[in-house]
């Protein structure tokens, strides 16, 4: 495989996560406690409406799994990038260049992970899917 169809892959596979995502909010609005009548915050009845979706343990291994895909998509996609711009072609004249790079696209996975993590498991906290 070459670099372009590798990056070809890579945005396509980042679309279809986007499309999974989509549709697991609309899921996790549809199966929100809030939409019951008879739900009362702070009454120990949060979770999920339908039973085998209830264990917060599901929702949590849901939210690492996409949480570490993205984050490792956007990463090697933005490695990618700057490849094919020539960032990493002096790499043997500049040994402290390639250990800024590196340093800055884990940084860049750090800061996509957090992020994601945080607005995830907002979301699921304001609909009471998890406690």
């Amino acid at each position: 495989m070459t670099l372009r169809s590798i990056e070809r892959f890579l945005v396509f596979s980042l679309f279809m996560l986007l499309l999974l995502t989509v549709g697991v909010v609309v899921l996790a609005y549809q199966i929100s406690p809030l939409r019951a009548p008879n739900f009362v915050p702070q009454a120990a009845n949060a979770g999920a409406t339908i039973d085998w979706l209830r264990p917060e343990r599901y929702w949590i291994v849901l939210l690492n799994t996409f949480t570490i895909t993205l984050a490792t998509n956007v990463t090697i996609l933005a490695w990618l990038r700057l490849r094919f711009k020539g960032y990493w072609l002096n790499i043997r004249r500049d040994l402290w260049g390639l250990l800024l790079k590196v340093l800055g696209l884990i940084g860049v996975w750090i800061a996509i992970a957090y992020g994601t993590w945080i607005v995830s498991l907002t979301f699921l906290l304001d609909l009471w899917i998890v406690d």
